[in-house]
This record gives C-alpha cells, sequence and structure tokens, in this order.
C-alpha cells in the first residue's frame, strides 16, 4: 500500500511540533497499511519515519526490523539518491537504538558527507543530532557537543524551535560534563519551557531525569530523587517499558541508598557521641533499623513507574 503524501506531510508536522499522541494515532489508524508499504514507491521515506516514530515512543519496534529487511541489493541499485540517504539515515537510528554506537556513526558520517548535494536541511539537522547523540553513547563527549551545537544551530534557523529545544536537552547534559552544572541546568529550564505544551514525554521525562543527575552530584540527595520520581511519572505516560524509564529506575534506586547510608551514619554518629554504654549501643541500634525503616518507607519507599 502506498501511504499519501497528506498523511506523510501530517506525521511530520506532528513530530516537529512534538505532538506525539497525535502521531501514534496517525500510525494506528492506517494499522496494516503503515506494517507493510509499497517499498517500490516512498518505502525509504517510510522506514525514515518508523525509525523517527519508535525514537520518540512507538512501539512497532519489530515493523521497522521486517520493513529494513526488504530493502534488497537490487532495490537499493535502483534507489534515487534521496530515497538512498533516507534509508542509511533510518538505518542509522537503529543502529543507535540497538545501542550500536559504531554503526550509527559510519552511517551518519556518509550522511553528512552528502550535505551540498542533500540539500535537506531537515536531515542533516537529524544527522548531526544522532551523531552527537551516538558519540555521547561512547563517552566522546567533544565530538558529541559539536554535533549536537550544530543540529540546533541549524533547527534554530529553519525555525524549527521546539526541535531546538528536544536538541538542547543533550547539549545540556553535554554542558554538564563539561563542568558547568549552572549553565546545564539553565539550558534545561530553557528546554522545559518551549516544550511544556507538548506532549514529548521521552524529552521531558529526560529533562527530569538529567536534572537529577546533575543534582545527585551536588550531594542532594532528596532533591535529586524528587526530579528522578518526575520523570519516572513522565516517562510511564507513553510506555511503562521505555528503556529510559528503566535506566531512571535504576538511578532513583542508586540515590536511595546513599540516602539510606547518609542517615545510618547520622544515627550511628549521634549514637556514639551521645552513648558510651554497649547496651545503649545496641538500643541504638534498635532504634536506627526502626528510624531507616520509617524514613524510607515515607520518604524514598514508593518511587514505581506512573506515579
Amino acid at each position: 500500500m502506498t501511504l499519501s503524501s497528506h498523511f506523510l506531510t501530517q506525521l511530520d508536522d506532528a513530530l516537529k511540533e512534538r505532538r506525539i499522541g497525535d502521531g501514534i494515532r496517525l500510525l494506528e489508524h492506517v494499522g496494516a497499511d503503515w506494517a507493510n508499504p509499497d517499498i517500490q514507491r516512498g518505502g525509504a521515506a517510510i522506514a525514515l519515519r518508523a525509525a523517527q516514530w519508535q525514537d520518540v515512543g512507538h512501539r512497532d519496534r519489530k515493523s521497522l526490523e521486517i520493513l529494513l529487511a526488504r530493502f534488497s541489493p537490487a532495490l537499493r541499485a535502483r534507489m534515487s539518491f534521496f530515497d538512498y540517504i533516507q534509508l542509511r539515515l533510518a538505518e542509522a537510528l537503529r543502529a543507535l537504538m540497538t545501542e550500536d554506537a559504531d554503526t550509527a556513526i559510519e552511517l551518519l558520517e556518509f550522511v553528512l558527507k552528502a550535505d551540498r548535494e542533500l540539500a535537506d536541511e531537515s536531515l542533516i539537522i537529524q544527522a548531526n543530532f544522532w551523531k552527537g547523540r551516538a558519540h555521547r553513547k561512547k563517552g566522546e563527549y567533544e565530538k558529541a557537543f559539536d554535533h549536537v551545537v550544530e543540529a540546533r544551530r541549524r533547527a534554530e534557523i529553519m525555525g524549527s524551535h521546539k526541535l531546538a529545544a528536544v536538541i538542547e536537552v543533550q547539549e545540556a547534559w553535554l554542558i554538564f560534563q563539561k563542568g558547568d552544572a549552572k549553565k546545564a541546568l539553565e539550558l534545561l529550564s530553557h528546554a522545559e519551557h518551549k516544550l511544556a505544551d507538548t506532549d514529548d514525554a521521552i524529552s521531558l521525562g529526560n529533562i527530569e531525569s538529567a536534572r537529577g543527575r546533575i543534582i545527585r552530584r551536588t550531594g542532594e540527595y532528596s532533591l535529586a530523587l524528587e526530579h528522578y520520581e518526575r520523570a519516572i511519572a513522565i516517562y510511564a505516560r507513553l510506555d511503562s517499558t521505555h528503556r529510559n524509564l528503566a535506566r531512571t529506575l535504576v538511578n532513583a534506586a542508586y540515590v536511595k541508598r546513599l540516602l539510606a547510608l547518609h542517615l545510618r551514619k547520622r544515627i550511628e554518629s549521634k549514637a556514639t557521641r551521645t552513648h558510651g554504654g554497649m547496651a545503649q549501643k545496641g538500643a541504638d541500634r534498635k532504634q536506627l533499623s526502626r528510624s531507616l525503616c520509617t524514613h524510607l518507607s515515607r520518604c524514598v519507599g514508593t518511587t514505581r513507574p506512573g506515579r
């Protein structure tokens, strides 16, 4: 089945404005036509959009793998240059989402070398943004920063302000890695303001999760946990099994442990200063246990998806 250009335009507009729910409803409405398109006519464009929407929360992961597998070497040889670039972008994003950063970088380098011939600013923005994300996954923060900043700059020039805000979330994290936590938090607040009227749960959740990780470094564990819990609730609006939610749950659990250790040391230190007898120390240990249980159940013992 060939999907209409009007449908693809609607889908692109929803992504540009970060109306994620609207886009997913469009995809669900076309159903089988989306899962089994006519790849001879516009198949590369469908593959790219399938990858984009999987990245922002559409859960049709298996269909993307099946779709990409249908592009045989013979079909690729007959594709136009523009279609081939779109297919390479789709494959790069698929590699990025499966934690294969090296393959993603290789594919995206090919796309970026075609900048002059491509003459499609939106694809160059995406290639720079995704390449920045791939370098970040490898811990190559300087390379990541250069591509992310270039993507955000081009998005602002093109007037894609919500896409620029999404990119700014990544930029903030990289600036934090450079040691400027204050600037990073400012960028996160700016991005949040631009995305406040959207339902982009992944980006909004990423903002809160990044705040949690930044604040955790300062030792303000209770405040960091609050941000993690907000992130968990935001992610769960879209997908209770999303990989970002799982990572944030792990981060929240780590902060809970730090809080428990901090509280234990504080109570033990107080007990040592106040009491010297062995019997009293035993009583203090019981009090410590009760206090830890009470504190954790009240303050940090309720983190779960959807809360």
